[in-house]
């Protein structure tokens, strides 16, 4: 380890150095009482006493400043402006980082560029919400990773399951489209797969088939 290397201003002693709430909190950008909010819900693990001014590892630090504040689905569904069961659909398609076992299972960072990506604009308002159970066209949308042009494409082609309201708005059971997403990445992975070294393009690899919902109605 170079002898030259520091930790805020002091010699780095060890590989994985403890280090203070206030250290923690400048790295974070969060406020020390933030710290401990995370500390306290298990985001943050902490060893030693707890009368110890050095309770945190600097790599954990660094770890969730990389990935961001975990969030409940719940705060996820504010940010995106959907349902919370379009949250845990688009985790279920792997759209969204899972933390397993947690109240807080997604992380800010992710969820905000997911918004972001699908032109959600913090300050409208949420999209009414359709029958229960039901996401609109937008958050079927992001869960395939397609528009919601070609979305509605494919319930109006029957080639995904929905069912349309009086005023024409096509609705979706989140628990099947997210297994859709699933069948179709698969469908893309094998046809890549086949293709691989050729020179044939990979036509309809964005079309999603009638029996990746396995009869769904």
């Amino acid at each position: 380890m170079p002898a030259s290397e520091t930790v805020f201003g002091e010699p780095r002693m060890v590989g994985d150095p403890r280090i203070t709430t206030a250290q923690a909190g400048v790295i974070l950008k969060m406020s020390r009482q933030r710290v401990w909010n995370l500390i306290g819900r298990g985001d943050l693990p902490a060893y030693g006493p707890r009368n110890s001014a050095r309770r945190l590892k600097l790599s954990d630090v660094q770890q969730l400043a990389v990935l961001g504040e975990p969030i409940c689905v719940g705060q996820a569904a504010r940010i995106l402006h959907c349902p919370t069961d379009d949250v845990r659909a688009l985790i279920q398609a792997c759209q969204l980082r899972q933390r397993p076992g947690s109240r807080y299972p997604v992380y800010r960072p992710q969820v905000e560029e997911l918004a972001r990506r699908s032109g959600v604009d913090a300050r409208a308002s949420p999209i009414p919400f359709g029958p229960v159970g039901r996401v609109p066209t937008s958050g079927a949308a992001r869960i395939l990773g397609l528009s919601k042009h070609e979305t509605r494409a494919l319930a109006a082609a029957e080639l995904i399951p929905a069912v349309r309201d009086h005023r024409g708005y096509y609705w979706y059971r989140a628990d099947q489209i997210a297994l859709v997403a699933r069948a179709r990445h698969a469908r893309e992975n094998r046809v890549i797969s086949r293709l691989a070294g050729g020179s044939e393009p990979a036509v309809g690899a964005r079309i999603v088939v009638n029996h990746a919902v396995g009869g769904c109605s």
